[in-house]
């Protein structure tokens, strides 16, 4: 039992108010908020897959607009390539699956 005229004992004395900010019992682990943020980061970009033979047209076309030139490509190639990037955009962003099968 404690004295009543003891001042010197810290332990069982009534502590102060605490300093910092108050704890909300919502805090994230290290991991959840790494997963947080590939998450958002995820949102933001759409990968898609394109097949070699189109991928070398598609650059050769660019780099040609970019040089100011007129280029242009094949039916069937934008066909393809509006293909690739369609399903793309409706699989990660519609579906939500960010490219993972």
């Amino acid at each position: 039992m404690k004295d009543e005229r003891d001042d010197q004992t810290l332990d069982l004395l009534p502590s102060g108010k605490r300093r910092g900010r108050p704890r909300t019992g919502k805090a994230l682990s290290p991991a959840a908020k790494q997963a947080a943020y590939r998450e958002r980061q995820r949102q933001k970009t759409v990968t898609v897959t394109l097949d070699r033979p189109d991928c070398g047209e598609l650059e050769t076309f660019l780099l040609n607009l970019r040089e100011g030139r007129t280029s242009s490509l094949a039916p069937e190639v934008v066909a393809r390539l509006h293909d690739a990037v369609r399903a793309a955009w409706v699989d990660q962003l519609y579906l939500g699956n960010g490219g993972q099968k």
